[in-house]
C-alpha cells in the first residue's frame, strides 16, 4: 500500500496545486522557526510568503525588522533544510505597510 507522503504530492501536481503548497509549508516553517528563535517579536515579525525563491518576512517596528535581519542567513539555511522542494534562494525583511490584528 501507498504512503500519504507518495501519493499526495503527485496528486498535488496533477491538479496544479504542488506550488501553493510547498509555499504553503515554507510560510509555516518561516514562522515556526521566527516564533522559536525571536520569542520577543513573534507578534511582531510574520513570514508572509514566497515570491521567486524569496521568502518575505513583515516587521511590525525597526528594531524587529533589525534583529530578523541579522539573522536571516540562518532562516534562510532552515527553509532550505526543512523545505528544499520550495528552493528559497533569499530571505527579504521589509516593515510591514500598516498595523496588523495582533497574532496569538
Amino acid at each position: 500500500m501507498d504512503r500519504l507522503s507518495q501519493i499526495l504530492p503527485k496528486v498535488l501536481r496533477k491538479r496544479g496545486l504542488h506550488e501553493a503548497a510547498v509555499g504553503s509549508q515554507t510560510v509555516v516553517s518561516a514562522q515556526a522557526w521566527i516564533s522559536s528563535t525571536f520569542p520577543a517579536f513573534r507578534h511582531s515579525l510574520s513570514a508572509v510568503r514566497v515570491e521567486h525563491g524569496c521568502m518575505v518576512v513583515e516587521a511590525d517596528d525597526s528594531i524587529a525588522l533589525t534583529e530578523c535581519s541579522q539573522r536571516a542567513e540562518e532562516l534562510l539555511r532552515h527553509l532550505q533544510h526543512t523545505v528544499p522542494e520550495a528552493k528559497v534562494e533569499r530571505v527579504r525583511v521589509v516593515r510591514s505597510q500598516g498595523k496588523r490584528a495582533i497574532r496569538q
